[in-house]
Parts: structure tokens; C-alpha cells; sequence
């Protein structure tokens, strides 16, 4: 797998995107799990409301990681 390198002459958005770009590559469902809840982590500025943000984001991706195996044990 190649490695991630954040770009310093760009933009924490443009580093995002290659960040979610490169696990959907390294991962596909995984990457688009990842892509699919990151908006919870993009608005929190605040220390309290990151870490809020950090628990719904990880609370989503832990239940759809969840439902991901679920669907392939049976």
C-alpha cells in the first residue's frame, strides 16, 4: 500500500479529500464509511464540541463497522 503524505502547501480540505481518497483505495468500505460521516467532525471548533464530535463520529463508524460484519457472517 502506498504511504499518505500530507501536502503542507494545501489546505486541510484538499488534505482531507486525498486522505479519504487513499483509504478508499487502501479500503474501500471502510474508506466510504469514513467518508460518509466525516461532516461530524468538520464543524467542531471548540475543544468540548471536538471531543463530541470525535465520540458521534466514532460511535457512527463503530456501527457501521458493526453492521459491515454482521452482513458478512451470515
Amino acid at each position: 500500500m502506498s504511504v499518505l503524505v500530507f501536502d503542507e502547501s494545501k489546505g486541510f480540505e484538499e488534505n482531507l479529500e486525498n486522505f479519504l481518497k487513499h483509504m478508499e483505495k487502501a479500503d474501500a468500505e471502510f474508506g466510504n464509511i469514513l467518508r460518509k460521516h466525516i461532516s461530524e467532525l468538520k464543524n467542531a471548533t471548540y475543544e468540548r464540541a471536538r471531543k463530541d464530535a470525535r465520540i458521534a463520529f466514532n460511535a457512527k463508524v463503530i456501527e457501521d463497522l458493526n453492521e459491515l460484519h454482521a452482513e458478512e457472517v451470515i
